[in-house]
């Protein structure tokens, strides 16, 4: 097997998420530096309306403090589903 190119500065686990990144062809950033303007629902939004279009949609809340996503999706009480390959997304239908 074929050792993977690292800098002194990146490891695999950054490896593996930036090749992972490249399979997605469109990503969408909704941010602010600020509290409570809306990012969560636009967020939702926006996924749900591109999904019902046929898109393939995933949404990453990257909030740790509060992430409020799951509870509007009415998936909050979902468990995570993890294993040494990554984390498995909840599905919304």
């Amino acid at each position: 097997m074929k050792k993977p190119n690292l800098n002194k500065n990146e490891s695999i686990d950054d490896l593996k998420i930036t090749e992972n990144l490249q399979k997605i062809n469109h990503k969408i950033a909704v941010m602010s530096g600020k509290g409570g303007v809306g990012k969560s629902t636009v967020a939702v939004n926006l996924a749900f309306e591109l999904s019902m279009r046929g898109a393939d949609t995933g949404l990453l809340d990257a909030d740790i403090h509060g992430p409020s996503t799951l509870k509007m999706l009415c998936i909050e009480n979902r468990q995570i589903i993890a294993d040494n390959n990554g984390i498995f997304p909840a599905e919304v239908l």
